[in-house]
């Protein structure tokens, strides 16, 4: 997931983005390179109201064609959905394209070309990947260890035991 183009809607609302005055307005989306400094993908978006009065995000991008290698235009419009807060106030979400659950983020994969939730995109965290919850908790509880191996108690103390003459 590290990889992907990521668009956060709790980003947009703390930056003032879904503000009425801002209806309508053209912004674009940078990435960075963490190395060079230079940006590598743009993608431009605006934020409008439908007829109906709901909002939506329309965005525009190039992508390349697996297949054929060739640049196409893409326009991409996704709805966004509004449910109110236990305290007062209202929150923005987006609606995933694919599945149209409610999302605060969206993805583009590094060999993708649309925006889709992180269970669409069948995503995953890098450190979600190389993480054993087993591991963990047996680094955490040595004695788990040896009563997996089926040693006792007596059994642990002899192993210690020998484990410190060995670094003598």
């Amino acid at each position: 997931m590290e990889d992907c183009y990521s668009v956060s809607i709790f980003h947009w609302n703390r930056e003032g983005l879904l503000k009425r005055v801002n209806y309508g307005k053209r912004f674009t989306l940078r990435w960075y390179s963490s190395t060079s400094g230079d940006d590598y993908a743009k993608i431009g978006f605006k934020v409008d109201r439908s007829v109906s009065g709901n909002l939506f995000v329309r965005f525009e991008y190039l992508a390349a064609d697996r297949m054929t290698g060739k640049t196409q235009s893409i326009v991409h419009t996704i709805n966004l959905l509004k449910t109110s807060c236990y305290f007062g106030g209202y929150r923005y979400w987006f609606t995933c394209p694919e599945c149209e659950r409610r999302v605060g983020t969206l993805h583009i994969p590094p060999k993708g070309s649309t925006f889709a939730c992180r269970s669409c995109h069948d995503l995953t965290y890098w450190s979600r990947q190389h993480h054993s919850k087993r591991w963990d908790s047996l680094m955490k509880n040595p004695k788990d260890i040896y009563s997996l191996m089926g040693t006792d108690s007596i059994g642990l103390a002899i192993l210690a035991a020998g484990e410190l003459r060995r670094k003598k």
